[in-house]
């Protein structure tokens, strides 16, 4: 009796582990779906190189790195904005980078090659955010996240990347989460990584700030249609319609 007992109780716990087993499995594939999953194959590189020689600049107006300080610390608390459909005070100029040969993380932890992620022969668009910022970084994160279905209605296979200017605290797992909030589809890449290669991409997109002080770094983005083609470069919050409407612009 109480051999069978004991039986009985053993297979009750395997079954219980099982079920749990699965449920978390599930749960991870869910989180994968939610924020975009791995997505579509990305170029990996094993080990990062040296920069490319930096950029090559072909602006038709200078951008302004003066900048301002309008960017909280680290904070515990979450920073939540509607993303406007019309912000209508950007400045907007065309530019020619190149871009350095490195390796970033994505938010799943996958090692990325900047320089030939960026060569995809695909409709690109790219933020310089930081996940702790409490005014303009979760509404560019906002603009990109509402902006997906419209500028799915003018090219389904584009690419949109976020790189964190603060990579010291933002994990691949905080960016996980920023792209869960901002509903990341799975064309949508966030990039992390060290600070001195980071730092490689801001100049050559020449986006540099007042002593590489994240506080005082400006809103950028940049459009570009296919790899023959200059960026779009936009300094300035945009909103929802206006950027689906430059990025429609850019493939004419």
């Amino acid at each position: 009796m109480n051999r069978r007992l004991n039986t009985r109780r053993l297979l009750v716990a395997l079954v219980g582990l099982l079920l749990g087993a699965m449920t978390t499995a599930g749960t991870l594939r869910a989180a994968e779906r939610d924020t975009g999953g791995p997505g579509p194959a990305l170029p990996v590189q094993e080990h990062a190189g040296h920069s490319g020689g930096g950029h090559q600049l072909e602006h038709d107006q200078p951008g302004d790195h003066g900048g301002h300080a309008d960017h909280g610390e680290h904070g515990e608390h979450e920073h939540d904005h509607d993303a406007p459909k019309s912000a209508k005070n950007y400045e907007k100029s065309l530019a020619s980078y190149r871009m350095p040969n490195l390796a970033l993380t994505d938010q799943f932890g996958r090692d990325v090659d900047v320089a030939a992620l960026l060569a995809e022969d695909r409709p690109a668009l790219v933020q310089f955010i930081f996940t702790s910022c409490s005014t303009i970084c979760p509404v560019m994160g906002a603009v990109f996240g509402k902006a997906q279905g419209g500028i799915a209605a003018v090219s389904p296979d584009f690419r949109m990347v976020s790189i964190s200017i603060d990579p010291e605290y933002d994990t691949p797992e905080r960016l996980l989460a920023f792209a869960a909030k901002q509903n990341a589809g799975r064309q949508w890449i966030f990039l992390t990584g060290r600070k001195d290669e980071v730092m490689k991409v801001v100049r050559a997109f020449d986006v540099l700030y007042e002593g590489d002080n994240k506080m005082y770094h400006q809103p950028y983005t940049f459009i570009r249609w296919s790899s023959d083609r200059p960026w779009t470069r936009i300094r300035g919050l945009v909103g929802v319609e206006e950027l689906v409407e430059e990025f429609s612009a850019a493939g004419r």
